[in-house]
């Protein structure tokens, strides 16, 4: 059966939650992403109904693209409705997640939907907000490359327009020598080690380089994972 966390995920490779505003409260609000998942409710707002209809439909999770915590509560006293439905989704032990303006900002998110429906034509974000493009580089055994790849793109990397997944590899030899400490994957310590590694480059908003860098060394088979974060352009340059 699925988890709270499956639909997470599922959810963050189209939207990552890096994408949102500094201001915006985006992802999990309440509930244990380890939960059974039986059906979901998609919302644009939860509201005591929304709960309603959840549990006459034994949801496990709600879906909104407004989040029910805006700004921090001060109490859960039930005298507004972002309390209320806390104490509600709480009570019957309903998850909440919420996807925001990073939906907005997502490639063929809410902004692209509503301009295909207005039937706008060569559509283009009018600003860029936090969508700075980073290129990310890091270098490993080969056998890892699709793995590491796999786990950057979850957490934001490698999306250009409809494709996902997006990277270049090259291959060439890494040199270092482990000190007497190191744990090296290959080599000897204080010996130079000459290994064959593949160069690994993905595309990565801005907002999202931090998740991809702590998703990568969570399968990154080194010791000390090397990587490069370059600036790009973000416009057309102009000369």
């Amino acid at each position: 059966m699925a988890k709270v966390r499956d639909v997470i995920e599922t959810i963050e490779k189209w939207a990552p939650s890096p994408l949102a505003e500094s201001w915006d409260n985006v992802g999990l609000i309440t509930g244990d992403p380890e939960s059974n998942v039986k059906s979901i409710i998609v919302a644009l707002d939860v509201t005591e109904e929304t709960i309603a209809i959840a549990l006459k439909n034994k949801a496990s999770i709600i879906v909104s693209h407004h989040p029910p915590i805006l700004k921090p509560l001060k109490n859960l006293t039930g005298n507004d409705l972002s309390s209320r439905v806390i104490q509600m989704a709480v009570k019957e032990n309903i998850s909440l997640y919420a996807s925001h303006t990073n939906l907005d900002q997502a490639p063929h998110g809410v902004s692209h939907a509503l301009a295909e429906k207005l039937k706008l034509t060569d559509i283009t974000p009018l600003s860029p907000g936090n969508c700075e493009l980073l290129k990310f580089i890091t270098f490993s055994p080969p056998e890892h490359t699709d793995k590491i790849r796999e786990a950057a793109g979850h957490a934001g990397a490698g999306v250009i327009g409809k494709y996902s997944l997006c990277s270049f590899t090259s291959r060439g030899t890494g040199t270092y020598i482990p000190s007497g400490d190191a744990s090296p994957y290959e080599g000897e310590t204080d010996k130079l080690s000459k290994v064959t590694e593949d160069r690994l480059e993905m595309i990565v908003p801005a907002p999202c380089i931090s998740k991809v860098i702590e998703e990568t060394r969570k399968v990154h088979p080194y010791e000390e994972m090397a990587y490069d974060i370059i600036p790009l352009f973000t416009k057309e340059p102009t000369f």
